[in-house]
Order: structure tokens, then C-alpha cells, then sequence
């Protein structure tokens, strides 16, 4: 998000559309991730917004030319996830990420069933993103920890080629209609 604050900085002088654009797309990002569920779960739906702003963030940071491919199959409705788990996913495409050869698009997928819930992603690496010994950073290693500690029967798989980087994470997922069964009685 230092990224996009800096792109802000530089909007407000020169594109204050621009700029109004990027912060209240930055602030909405931000107040999810404040947001606590007392069982650490949130609607996938609202997940699926946020990306979409940290999507059009990073398009107007780059004038649109951001290339992006997204499968997005939700099978069952109402599905919960593990908050911020998919948007460090994303975060980590625009952070580490060429995202500008038309031949090589970003791909992100999120596919759910009954019994789970697949996020995916793969782009091509950047320049910028230094080499490392291992290829989780901070924020994948987070995500590892959070996965480990909720969902035990997780899948957590990371690949690179030197060219790509793909990340693969999977796992089981209450449907929101059974949690909220209750307040939907007495709407």
C-alpha cells in the first residue's frame, strides 16, 4: 500500500480526480482490514470487492494498462473466507509483479464448492522485486501462519520459474447461510 500512497501523493498535484479516486478506494481497503469478526471469518464477497479496488488502484496507478486475467466461479453462495488472505495474494502481484506485457496477463482464480474455497494466482516477476533465499516473504508468510492456526487441512503451494511465480491456496470454508441462520430468522 506504500505504493499507492505515493501514487496519491503525486495524483493530488497533478490529477486531483485521480487522487479523490485513489483515496477513497485506499480508505475502503483500509477500513475492511480493520474490520473483526468475532470467528475471524468474513463474507467472500466483501473480500471480492476489496480486490476489485486494490485492482482499480493499481490501474490508475499505472494509466489502465495493467494486464489481468480473472476466473471467478462461486458455486455455492454465501461463502465465508479467512480475511486478507486473498488480498495479500493480490497485493503481492502488484508489489512483485510485470503486470504490463499484453502476452503474459496476471491470472487470479477463485473458484468455490461446498466444501472449500480455491484462490490462484500466477504472474510474470518484475524486475523490482529483489531476489530472496526463500520465496515467501513477510506477507505470504503471514498468510501460511493465519492458514495453519484456523484451517489445518489447508493447501499452501508456491512455484517459481525463474519467469512466473504461482501461488495456490486452498481450504475449508463454512457457508455463511448456516453461521447466520438466526439473524436471517429475524430480518
Amino acid at each position: 500500500m506504500v505504493y499507492a500512497l505515493t501514487f496519491i501523493k503525486n495524483a493530488t498535484r497533478h490529477n486531483p480526480e485521480q487522487a479523490d479516486d485513489a483515496i477513497l478506494r485506499l480508505s475502503d481497503i483500509m477500513s475492511y482490514a480493520m474490520e473483526r469478526d468475532i470467528e475471524g471469518l468474513a463474507p467472500l464477497s466483501k473480500e471480492l470487492f476489496q480486490m476489485e479496488n486494490i485492482i482499480q488502484l493499481n490501474q490508475l496507478r499505472y494509466a489502465n494498462r495493467l494486464h489481468i486475467r480473472k476466473q471467478i466461479n462461486i458455486h455455492v453462495e454465501a461463502v465465508l473466507t479467512l480475511p486478507i488472505i486473498l488480498l495479500t495474494m493480490i497485493e503481492n502481484i502488484f508489489k512483485h509483479g510485470n503486470l504490463l506485457v499484453e502476452e503474459h496477463p496476471a491470472i487470479i482464480e477463485i473458484i468455490t464448492n461446498k466444501d472449500k474455497i480455491s484462490y490462484y494466482t500466477r504472474n510474470l516477476i518484475g524486475n523490482q522485486a529483489p531476489p530472496q533465499r526463500n520465496a515467501e516473504g513477510c506477507g505470504l508468510t503471514n498468510v501460511k501462519q493465519r492458514l495453519e492456526s484456523q484451517f489445518p487441512e489447508h493447501v499452501f503451494e508456491h512455484n517459481s520459474d525463474g519467469l512466473f511465480f504461482e501461488l495456490k491456496i486452498e481450504f475449508p470454508t463454512p457457508l455463511a447461510e448456516q453461521r447466520y441462520e438466526f439473524e436471517n430468522y429475524n430480518s
